[in-house]
Order: structure tokens, then sequence, then C-alpha cells
């Protein structure tokens, strides 16, 4: 085989390689016709937001009602753990809030091929419309790495405000920041929810890092240690000490 061949081959073949990276195809993504299959860094988070917010399809959602989500790609990564969230902003941006109504813990978004997964938004999720978000935290994929595609969501039969929505648990976000996932592991998360699958593929290990949690932080560790909870209270934005510790 010539050089040029040779080259040709390996082209095609990281780009097969690319294209079968999973993205979440129901409910159907923001600007559809721009998504793309890489995980996710900080400058993009949330949802890629860089490439807008066009509504290709409007997902209709009653709550209580069985949803399903499904994927595209084949490239499973071995696995990994997932969340579905919920934020009441049309047009999420850095500082939007998510809250978990599901979490998977183990073999997400499969193993040996691509799975579905069933899922109900609980009475908590307000009316209106909403955005809808798959993150997943692959188990295999070379360095810890975050996916993140966004949906947008019409609820009906849901709450008249958020006071209930706003004590679901947050979102978990790692590997964009100082939170990092266990290396060849599915992350077990801090904080699930109330409703948890178990993917059944017995390889869960905590976080490791300075990761949030609710009512305080998670304090840096070395890598090779589980993270512990430090309960000590996060002091207010206004405070000199808040500007000291967290700043920096």
């Amino acid at each position: 085989m010539s050089f040029k061949s040779a080259l040709l081959a390996v082209v095609a073949l990281l780009a097969a390689a690319g294209q079968s990276h999973i993205i979440m195809q129901s409910p159907v993504p923001y600007s559809v016709d721009k998504i793309d299959n890489g995980p996710l860094t900080a400058a993009q988070f949330p949802c890629k937001q860089q490439n807008g917010f066009t509504v290709s399809k409007m997902n209709e959602m009653k709550v209580g009602e069985k949803q399903q989500i499904s994927f595209k790609g084949t490239a499973v990564h071995g696995g990994g753990s997932c969340q579905l969230s919920v934020t009441t902003d049309k047009e999420p941006n850095a500082n939007s809030v998510f809250k978990v109504v599901k979490s998977i813990e183990g073999g997400c978004p499969g193993v040996s091929g691509v799975n579905t997964y069933d899922f109900e938004l609980p009475d908590s999720i307000p009316n209106g419309d909403l955005t809808f978000a798959w993150t997943w935290m692959p188990k295999l994929s070379g360095q810890p790495e975050y996916y993140m595609n966004c949906a947008p969501i019409r609820v009906t039969g849901g709450a008249e405000d958020t006071s209930k929505f706003n004590q679901l648990p947050d979102m978990f976000v790692a590997n964009i920041n100082d939170c990092k996932t266990p290396v060849s592991k599915a992350v077990k998360f801090p904080n699930p929810g109330t409703v948890v699958e178990d993917g059944g593929t017995n390889d869960l290990a905590p976080p490791t890092g300075n990761c949030p949690a609710p009512g305080g932080v998670f304090a840096p560790l070395p890598s090779s240690e589980p993270t512990t909870l430090v309960t000590k209270p996060i002091p207010t934005p206004t405070s000199a000490h808040w500007r000291r510790e967290y700043m920096q």
C-alpha cells in the first residue's frame, strides 16, 4: 500500500470513529442540523451553546407519562454514567440551574450496544417551555470527558411554580472543571436523586477532586484517593473570605 493510500485509510477510519460517537436522538435536540458528537469543553457549557438554540422540534411531555430517550452512534466507551435533567431556561447559559430527574449509574448509554431508557417527569417540574438535558461521563474514553445534549420540551400537567423543582438535586458536572470522574470506572453520583437506575455493571466509584455537593464542598484530594465530603458551609459571595478562598 502506498503512503497516500495508507494516509487516506487512516483519515477514513478516524472519520468513521468520529461519526460513531453518541448523540441524543430523542428528544430531538436544539439546532439538530448543527449538533456534533464531540465531548463538551468548559467554554461550550452548557448544551454546546455555540450552536444556538434553534427549535427543530418542540418535544411535548406530560408529567407522569412515560417518556423515552434514545441515541444514535455506536462508540459507547464501555458505558459510564448518565443523568437526565431539566432547567427552566429556554436558552441555557453558564448560570443556568439544571435539576436531575433521573440518574443512570453504570452501563450508560450502553456496553455492547446502545440502549434506550424510559423516564418520567415528576410533578415538581413546572409547566411551560423548558430545556431537557442528557449528560454522560464515559468509562473508557482515553481521558475524562463530559458529553451533553439538550432539547426543547413543552411540559404540561406539572407544577404552577418552582418551589418543589428547586428542591431537586443539581445536575452533576465533571471533567470540564476540577471535579473528575474515576479512571476506567463509572462514576457514582454524589447526589443522584430519588430516581436511580442501576446499570448492572458493578463498576461504580466516586469522583475525585473538588466536586460540589449540597451543603458543603468536596475537598481536593489526590486522584488516587476517593473524594470525601467536607461539611463546612459555603461563604456568601459578598464576603472577603469567599473572594480569597474561591476566586483564586
